[in-house]
C-alpha cells in the first residue's frame, strides 16, 4: 500500500512539470526566403558641346548601338567590367537593356556609348576631368537597386567628337573617337602690308586644334587649359600679299581665350577684317589689335569677360548681353554710342579716340579704370564710381568735372578741355594729375601728399602751393601767370618746366639753385629743366649759369630743350 502511494505521488509531480514546460518539438533549421534581384537600366542623354558642321559628320548619323558599362559595389568590388550592353530605342529615346543586380548600393564607374562601327559617340566624364563640369552625372555616379524593383536612371553623356580619352578622365583605349571638323574663321587682309600673325588659344579641356592659315599651311596646336596663366603661341607670316581666312578647327565650343596679335615691328597690327564668334559659347576673352573690323557680334558670347579690339573701324557694338564683361578695350575706333548700363561687373573701360558725345557709367559701380580721351564728351557723371583709380578724359569738351566722390583716384588726366575750376580736396591718393590746356586759375593740391607728377601747363594759374607735396618729382607748369614758386619742400624734382611765366632773374636764380642743390644731394641724373621765355631768362646770374651747365654736363640733364621755339 505504501509503495503504491509513493508511485502515484511521483507520477503526479512528473505530469505537473511536463505541463508547465510545454510541448517539446525537434530543432529543425528554417529554409531562408529567396532574395529577388532588382532591374536597372540607363537612359542616354547626349549633351552636345561641339556642333556637327563638317561634311564627314553630316554624311553619317551616329546612332547608339551599345554601351560599355563598368559598375562597382559601394565598397569598391567590381560587378561589371566594361560589360557590353545593347541599346534600344524607345519613343525616340535610347535606353540600355536591363541589368539584373542584387539589392544594394552601387557606383557607375564607366559609361561609353558606341555605334555599330565601334566609333565612340559619347561618354560620361569622370569627376575632376576637364569635361566633368558639363555633366550632371560625373563618374563615379551612385545608384541604388531595390529588391524586386525596376529602375531607370537618366545619364548625361558628353559627345565625344573632337575630344580624347584623357579629356573625359579615362585611360587610352583602342576605341576610336569621331572626328570634329567644327571651325571658325578669322579673315585678315594682308593685301597692302604683310604682318606677323600670332594666335594664342586656351580651352576648358586643353584640346588639340588645327590651324589652317589659308595659304596651304596647316599646323597642329595644343591649347593650354583656361586656368593656366601662360599662353602658348603659334606664329605665321604670309609670303605673298592677299586676303586670307585663318580656320581654327576642333572643339571650338570649349575655347575660352582666342587672341590674334602681331609684333612690334608691325606696330602690332593684325589686319583683321572679319570674325564670327557666335559658336564660341564658352569664350571668356577675345582680342585682336589693329585692323579693319567695322562690326562684330558678341551677343551670343554670354560668358565673355574681356574683349580688346583697339584700332579698328567699329562704329557700334552691342554689349548689353555680355553681363559678365570686366574689361572692354575699344580705343581708336569710330564708336558713336556705347551702352554699358547692363555691364555691372565692368572694371576697365577703354574707349579713347572715338566719336562719343555721351557716356553713361552710373551703373558701373565696380569701374576701376575709365579712359575716354579724344571724344566729344561735354559732361560725364562719375559720382557713383567709387572704385575709380584711373580716369583719362583729356581731349574732350568738358566744362566741369566733379571728382569729390572719387577718393581712390590715383591717375587723373583732364587736359585739353574747357574746365575753369575743380576741387581735389578729397583726392588724397592722387599720384598723377594732368590739367594742361584748360582755363584753370586756381588749384589746391594740398590734400594730395602722394602726388608724383603735376602737369598744369597752358592755364591761368598765378599762384600755387606745393609745400605738402613732398613726393613731387615732375612739374610742368609753363605758360601760366606765375611770378613766384616755392619748391623748398620738393627736393626730388627731376622734371621742371616753368617757361612762359613771369619769373624775374632773381626768382629764377633761386628756383634753379634749389634744383641744383637737391640734384647734388640726391644724385638725381637724367633730369629735365626748361625756364625759357620768362622776363628774367636771359638775365640770370653767372653762378646760376654755371649750375645749369653742371646739371647738363655732370648729371645728364636736358636744359631749355626748345619746348617753345
Amino acid at each position: 500500500m505504501r509503495k503504491a502511494f509513493a508511485f502515484l505521488f511521483f507520477l503526479s509531480i512528473f505530469i505537473s512539470c511536463s505541463k508547465s514546460e510545454g510541448t517539446l518539438t525537434p530543432n529543425i533549421p528554417e529554409t531562408p526566403r529567396a532574395v529577388e534581384q532588382g532591374i536597372q537600366s540607363f537612359s542616354i542623354t547626349n549633351k552636345e558641346i561641339t556642333s556637327k558642321r563638317s561634311t564627314d559628320l553630316a554624311a553619317k548619323e551616329f546612332i547608339p548601338a551599345y554601351v560599355f558599362v563598368s559598375i562597382e559595389t559601394s565598397e569598391g568590388s567590381t560587378v561589371l567590367g566594361r560589360q557590353k550592353i545593347d541599346v534600344v530605342e524607345q519613343g525616340g529615346d535610347f535606353v540600355t537593356e536591363e541589368i539584373k543586380l542584387d539589392p544594394g548600393a552601387y557606383k557607375l564607374t564607366e559609361f561609353i556609348v558606341v555605334d555599330s562601327d565601334d566609333t565612340v559617340i559619347s561618354l560620361v566624364p569622370k569627376a575632376n576631368s576637364a569635361l566633368s563640369q558639363f555633366s550632371g552625372t560625373s563618374l563615379p555616379y551612385n545608384f541604388t537597386v531595390k529588391e524586386a524593383d525596376s529602375n531607370n536612371t537618366p545619364i548625361e553623356n558628353i559627345e565625344a567628337a573632337g575630344f580624347s580619352w584623357v579629356e573625359f578622365g579615362y585611360e587610352e583605349d583602342d576605341l576610336i573617337f569621331s572626328v570634329a571638323e567644327e571651325f571658325f574663321t578669322l579673315t585678315v587682309d594682308d593685301s597692302e602690308s604683310i604682318t606677323t600673325k600670332i594666335i594664342s588659344l586656351k580651352s576648358l579641356t586643353g584640346s588639340t586644334y588645327q590651324i589652317d592659315w589659308g595659304d596651304g599651311t596647316i599646323e597642329e596646336y595644343v591649347s593650354n587649359q583656361s586656368e593656366v596663366t601662360e599662353n602658348q603661341e603659334i606664329t605665321h607670316k604670309y609670303e605673298q600679299n592677299g586676303i586670307y581666312g585663318i580656320k581654327i578647327i576642333g572643339a571650338i565650343k570649349v575655347l575660352t581665350n582666342v587672341i590674334l596679335k602681331s609684333v612690334s615691328e608691325d606696330d602690332y597690327y593684325t589686319n583683321l577684317v572679319s570674325v564670327d564668334l557666335n559658336n564660341l559659347t564658352m569664350l571668356k576673352e577675345f582680342g585682336a589689335y589693329g585692323g579693319q573690323l567695322s562690326s562684330i557680334d558678341i551677343t551670343q558670347n554670354n560668358l565673355l569677360e574681356v574683349i580688346w579690339l583697339g584700332h579698328h573701324k567699329i562704329s557700334s557694338i552691342d554689349v548689353t548681353k555680355n553681363t559678365k564683361l570686366k574689361a572692354m578695350h575699344f580705343n581708336d575706333n569710330e564708336l558713336t554710342s556705347l551702352d554699358v548700363s547692363q555691364n555691372l561687373e565692368l572694371e576697365t573701360l577703354l574707349v579713347g579716340n572715338n566719336l562719343l558725345s555721351n557716356l553713361d557709367v552710373t551703373n558701373n559701380t565696380k569701374l576701376n579704370t575709365l579712359i575716354a580721351y579724344g571724344n566729344a564728351l561735354t559732361q560725364i557723371d562719375i559720382s557713383s564710381n567709387l572704385e575709380l583709380e584711373q580716369l583719362g578724359l583729356h581731349l574732350n569738351d568738358l566744362s566741369a568735372l566733379d571728382v569729390t566722390n572719387n577718393v581712390k583716384l590715383v591717375y587723373l588726366n583732364i587736359g585739353s578741355n574747357n574746365i575753369s575750376e575743380i576741387d581735389f580736396l578729397n583726392n588724397v591718393s592722387l599720384v598723377f594729375l594732368e590739367l594742361y590746356d584748360n582755363q584753370i586759375s586756381t588749384i589746391d593740391v594740398s590734400n594730395s601728399p602722394e602726388l608724383f607728377s603735376l602737369f598744369v601747363k597752358d592755364n591761368l594759374i598765378d599762384e600755387i602751393d606745393l609745400s605738402n607735396n613732398l613726393k613731387l618729382e615732375s612739374l610742368s607748369i609753363q605758360n601760366n601767370n606765375l611770378s613766384d614758386l616755392n619748391l623748398s619742400n620738393n627736393t626730388l624734382i627731376s622734371l621742371l618746366h616753368i617757361g612762359l611765366n613771369q619769373f624775374t632773374e632773381s626768382k629764377l636764380d633761386q628756383i634753379i639753385s634749389g634744383v641744383y642743390d637737391n640734384t647734388v644731394i640726391n644724385s638725381i641724373t637724367g633730369g629735365n629743366i626748361d625756364f625759357q621765355y620768362n622776363p628774367g631768362t636771359e638775365l640770370i646770374d653767372q653762378t646760376t649759369v654755371d649750375k645749369v651747365n653742371e646739371l647738363r654736363e655732370s648729371y645728364g640733364w636736358l636744359v631749355n630743350n626748345n619746348l617753345y621755339p
